[in-house]
């Protein structure tokens, strides 16, 4: 995947006009300024592999933990 760019995510602005984005926000989802944010690109890139999972391969987790009821 194409490191994302200020430009491209303009682009994505021009195309859903429903979302208005200040320059300052598209600038800080392609270089955070807040060293606790995950950066935007990590965060494609994290989906990506994600998206990649064959989810009825990785099977059930197993039993989970029966909840007491409360009287």
């Amino acid at each position: 995947m194409r490191r994302v760019t200020r430009d491209s995510l303009r682009r994505m602005v021009e195309e859903l006009p429903s979302v208005g984005w200040p320059d300052a926000e598209l600038d800080g989802l392609v270089a955070p300024q807040f060293g606790v944010i995950t950066g935007f690109p990590e965060f494609l890139t994290e989906v990506e592999a994600l998206c990649r999972l064959d989810l009825g391969a990785t099977g059930l987790p197993g039993r989970l933990p029966d909840k007491k009821r409360r009287p």
